[in-house]
């Protein structure tokens, strides 16, 4: 047995066993080789992780035949690596001269990695045309007569002495005669200089080898790949750390904030994205705890600061400057508008809005240079209003606290040729030319993306001269979702939609074009290469490939209208082709559609539906009064449906 074992007479939880030891057992009981049953052991765990991927992709909260793989992050030394580059370079935690099993004894070198910029530094000493390992000191010593200590530094962007002497201090530098900078002879030796080499070690400052980099004598005097600068009297540790030194924490916190992403990616509900992390100690779990803390407030004081510097004139600022700048960027955000999703080709803000929230006027008067904008431009405009002046006229704080937490949503513009709802991020503003769908779900995106929302929507919202005008009162709250989808997920309506929507996206970006521009290709009945060609300015081959591109999204669009009828149960022939809507304008209503004869059918089984839902609604709150009945569609469905559009 693995997970149980006897304990007087009764069966118990074995303790964990490592995989290594699963595998034995079972091929020890099995009598089948160590190879066979380790494939074995990982088919059965495949097999059950994809059962459980469809269980929840269904709804369901449990799983079958759980199981837990922990992973112990122990504290480790050096990594070392060979000189190769690619997938010849070997790396090992194993500490020793050569690399294992090699006749030709490739040496292998300790690696320490910068603590700003995470840069790899291969620890050497250099002895004339070789480079050899040396382990990393905390302190560098005085240098003994066969070599020099150094680190070797490989990469592009690193160092160019062309254009970065301009920012090393100026004690480090002077000007010649005709202009030109050169170093300060003192601090020459420590700066880098081009080494070329080969993966034995061998070395030239002029003969080509394999490969090159940039050697720089130790003790570091600053950093080249962020700039940073260091007193000579700083030890080595506080510049470099080594990968076993102080890392459990941060492997920790990598590995936790990875494991969350691939939850949030794998399309789990918020509440199930949930990741337990143990430690042996009190008071490693109180460092771990404030590692994450801090975790999180570097990363949101690097994200103020890369903000500050985009806002900035020439994307500069001075120290003087930086710090009320990097404080002005956290009420400073990226605004999307009705434009910016249907005519460009990626749907992301071209601009920026001063956003603070619902927040009393003495903390938005903290912000000075954001406020006197406001108080400048707005102020005059509210005078004489019972509006806070300072704020958004509808801040839409509910929508906000909804998505805040979820890592996308979707929009669809207000007025619009096409009715389309697309994937953005949850950190813009949101103007009200736009609709927020405040879900992060593919099934319920394919549900109001279908023709079936549309002809809905194209029914019972209002037009602006020949644009839809979308309407959610009218459109969304009244819209029967299919029976239980709020509750369960539908697995087919997820992939169809997500694979529709991704499709769309690169199709997009390949031809430069926008929503509106997609979809009057879309809809083109003499759609041709030529036409493609015409619209996106792309070449004959660019436009071929988009024409078939435009093909394979009339495809995807009836798989995703036959899996929102199939959600509903219907046997409805849609029979889609280019048919004319009558709703539309008459010299523009051809659309690559479901049929007439479909489109009043759907029609009228969603308002069969609607009303349905709607007297078993006043059926169970009989004490409620209502108004009279009306022919129309009546608002109804799961609570919080109407909260979800805004």
């Amino acid at each position: 047995m693995i997970a149980l074992e006897e304990s007087d007479s009764d069966l118990a939880r074995r303790p964990p066993m490592t995989i290594s030891a699963v595998i034995e057992r079972l091929a020890e009981t099995s009598g089948v080789p160590i190879e066979e049953a380790r494939l074995c052991l990982g088919r059965l765990l495949l097999w059950i992780s994809n059962v459980n991927n469809t269980i929840q992709k269904r709804g369901g909260r449990y799983t079958i035949l759980p199981y837990k793989l922990h992973q112990f992050i122990a504290q480790t030394g050096s990594v070392y690596t060979t000189l190769d580059s690619g997938a010849e370079r070997f790396i090992t935690l194993e500490p020793g001269m050569y690399k294992p099993d090699d006749a030709q004894k490739k040496p292998i070198f300790p690696n320490v990695f910068s603590r700003i910029t995470g840069q790899s530094f291969i620890c050497v000493t250099r002895a004339g045309d070789r480079l050899e390992p040396r382990e990393f000191r905390t302190e560098e010593e005085k240098e003994e007569e066969e070599g020099t200590d150094g680190y070797l530094l490989i990469g592009e962007g690193i160092w160019n002495p062309e254009e970065d002497l301009d920012y090393l201090p100026e004690a480090w530098v002077k000007k010649t005669k005709n202009g030109a900078l050169k170093i300060e002879k003192k601090k020459e030796p420590y700066f880098p200089r081009k080494v070329w080499f080969d993966e034995y070690g061998n070395c030239s400052d002029t003969r080509e080898m394999q490969h090159w980099g940039w050697f720089m004598r130790a003790p570091l005097l600053f950093d080249p790949s962020c700039g940073g600068f260091f007193d000579p009297k700083e030890k080595e540790s506080t510049k470099l750390a080594m990968l076993g030194s102080e890392g459990r924490s941060t492997s920790t916190t990598i590995t936790a904030v990875s494991v969350l992403n691939r939850l949030a990616e794998s399309g789990l509900q918020l509440r199930d994205q949930k990741l337990l992390s143990f430690t042996d100690n009190r008071q490693d779990a109180a460092l771990q705890a404030g590692h994450f803390n801090d975790f999180l407030q570097v990363v949101q004081l690097r994200s103020a600061i890369r903000g500050a510097l985009e806002n900035a004139p020439d994307n500069r600022l001075t120290f003087a400057q930086i710090g009320e700048a990097t404080r002005n960027a956290e009420v400073l955000f990226e605004v999307l508008n009705g434009h910016d999703v249907n005519d460009c080709p990626k749907p992301e803000p071209t601009r920026e809005i001063i956003n603070f929230s619902d927040w009393p006027e003495g903390i938005a008067e903290q912000y000075a240079e954001p406020f006197a904008r406001v108080l400048l431009l707005v102020k005059p405009q509210r005078d004489g209003t019972d509006q806070p002046w300072w704020q958004h006229w509808r801040p839409r704080v509910e929508l906000y606290n909804t998505i805040h937490l979820l890592a996308k949503c979707f929009v669809t513009a207000r007025t619009t040729k096409y009715l389309s709802f697309s994937s953005v991020a949850t950190s813009y503003v949101f103007t009200d030319a736009l609709f927020v769908f405040a879900t992060d779900r593919w099934d319920l995106f394919s549900v109001v993306q279908s023709t079936l929302h549309e002809a809905w929507a194209r029914k019972y919202s209002g037009a602006l001269k020949q644009d839809l005008r979308y309407s959610p009162s009218d459109c969304f709250e009244t819209f029967p979702f299919p029976a239980g989808l709020w509750q369960n997920a539908n697995a087919r309506l997820a992939e169809v939609g997500e694979q529709y929507h991704e499709h769309r996206k690169s199709l997009m970006l390949s031809l430069w074009l926008g929503l509106t521009d997609i979809y009057n290709l879309f809809h083109a009945r003499d759609l041709t290469p030529g036409l493609v060609a015409q619209i996106s300015k792309k070449t004959p081959e660019e436009a071929e490939r988009g024409y078939e591109g435009l093909l394979e999204l009339r495809r995807l669009h009836r798989e995703l209208d036959l899996a929102a009828r199939d959600a509903y149960e219907w046997d409805i022939d849609l029979g889609h082709d280019f048919h004319e809507v009558e709703t539309l304008p008459e010299n523009d209503r051809v659309r690559y559609t479901i049929s007439p004869t479909a489109r009043k059918e759907v029609l009228r089984r969603l308002l069969e539906v609607n009303h349905q839902r709607a007297a078993e609604e006043a059926k169970s709150a009989p004490s409620i009064r209502k108004k009279a009945s009306r022919k129309g569609p009546k608002r109804n469905g799961p609570e919080g449906q109407s909260a979800l559009i805004q």
